[in-house]
């Protein structure tokens, strides 16, 4: 017997992909972001998404991009953290359909050219641009340019800039970002599950594998909330260890007791990959 089926499940709803996209949990970071989103590409604007690691930016965009209605907006979408302007705007050729070659200058006239064409037969781009933490400073700052059209008096496409929570302090201390900043129309920050939708994501994951939330006590969800500080997808490690310590325990329910071992083994597995990360770090650096 597979662990999940001592607790009455069909599969483990807390590992990755095991729930499909249009399946997950809708939290209120969800609706807020995608309302947000609707707003900013509503009005072909610039949009600024920020989220901690593992609160659902990147599933809020991916479910975002594909409802758009493809009759009268198309969606890119680029990562390209650490490249310089011209490869910058290579990635964004690629990912339209452009020929790719040439210096910074043909690039931007060419990708420039494209966008503003579809922009006047109605239907204008959403472009996501995606680890902007990470961007090189040089990128950051070619942004207004790359936003400039008929001079300065024409929104032709939506740009949606996404990223870790450090993006809001680059873009908001950076004195020669100040034109980008003054651009932007529509901000989210995801706050994370409070403690009272963590009850519901349990409830909703749970049922959708066929089982049903009371195999958590009261202690056992207080010890989850606390740890996980509402981040989900710790969430979702801790309630496998959980699940699966319990199976192992021939427990019927997840107490706290259980709950306990399963956040302490994820404080151990995060120090684990911290000191790997930072080791390697090193290594790189030397």
């Amino acid at each position: 017997m597979n662990y999940f089926e001592h607790f009455g499940l069909s599969f483990d709803p807390f590992l990755k992909n095991a729930m499909q996209g249009h399946q997950s949990f809708l939290s209120r970071d969800f609706h807020n972001a995608s309302e947000i989103l609707r707003s900013g590409v509503e009005r072909n604007g610039v949009v600024i998404l920020t989220a901690g690691p593992g609160l659902g930016k990147s599933h809020a965009i991916d479910r975002f991009l594909s409802g758009l209605d493809t009759s009268r907006r198309s969606g890119t979408y680029v990562c390209p953290p650490f490249v310089s302007v011209t490869e910058f705007y290579r990635m964004i050729a690629q990912e339209l359909g452009l020929d790719p070659t040439g210096n910074k200058q043909r690039l931007q006239c060419r990708i420039k050219t494209h966008i503003y064409s579809v922009y006047k037969r109605g239907r204008p781009i959403v472009l996501v641009v995606d680890e902007a933490q990470d961007l090189k400073f040089a990128v950051l700052e070619e942004l207004h340019i790359f936003l400039n059209f008929d001079h300065d008096t024409t929104d032709a496409f939506t740009l949606i800039l996404s990223g870790g929570p450090a993006l809001n302090e680059i873009i908001d201390t950076t004195e020669k970002l100040a034109s980008l900043k003054q651009r932007i129309t529509n901000h989210y920050d995801f706050k994370g599950l409070s403690d009272e939708e963590i009850p519901l994501y349990l409830k909703h994951k749970l049922e959708f594998a066929g089982g049903n939330n009371l195999i958590l006590d009261d202690d056992a969800l207080r010890c989850l909330c606390t740890a996980s500080c509402g981040i989900s997808r710790t969430i979702d490690h801790i309630m496998t260890d959980a699940l699966a310590y319990g199976a192992q325990t021939g427990r019927n329910r997840i107490d706290a007791e259980i709950m306990q071992v399963a956040i302490d083994n994820q404080s151990l597995v995060l120090r684990k990959r911290f000191s790997t990360k930072a080791s390697s770090n090193r290594a790189r650096i030397a």
